[in-house]
């Protein structure tokens, strides 16, 4: 089983706007929160292979993950960016910044920009948009097939 941590939190601020409480929504799930979920992947792929190992007792977070009990872990592409500051390969996360690499485009769900009530649409600035459900895609299928190809999976797509 390949895991990985979410995308980008920094946008969704933890903030309850007004126009949002009357039809109960708010800004999910804020940084650190998915900066700190990659540190609870490798924890698991870590705890893991320590078992395998022979570490007892195992990790008190994680748990058994011996193979009796547990499929064979390994990271998955890593998703998180720090917004709009780009990884090395050229990922960021943006919010309407209109310098690149954004350009203006949004990467989250960003609600009725004008604010007017009732709301054309609510945004809680921590789903994915239609361009960053692509990026994520991108990141997958160049882990299953492309140049980032994971030997682990080759078995599986007849290489």
């Amino acid at each position: 089983m390949f895991i990985t941590s979410r995308i980008y939190g920094g946008y969704a601020n933890g903030q309850t706007y007004p126009e949002n409480e009357k039809i109960g929504q708010n800004c999910l799930n804020p940084e650190p929160y998915a900066y700190e979920g990659g540190f609870a992947v490798q924890r698991t792929v870590v705890s893991q292979i320590n078992q395998a190992y022979g570490q007892n007792p195992p990790d008190s977070y994680t748990g058994s993950l011996n193979y009796n009990v547990a499929p064979w872990v390994d990271w998955a592409p890593y998703l998180w960016a720090s917004g709009a500051t780009q990884r090395s390969e050229k990922l960021a996360w943006c919010n309407g910044q209109t310098t690149n690499p954004c350009d203006g485009e949004y990467d989250f769900r960003y609600g009725d920009l004008n604010r007017n009530f009732p709301l054309t649409y609510w945004g809680d600035f921590t789903h994915p948009t239609a361009s960053a459900t692509s990026k994520v895609a991108t990141l997958l299928v160049n882990f299953m097939v492309g140049s980032a190809a994971s030997p682990w999976v080759s078995p599986w797509i007849g290489q």
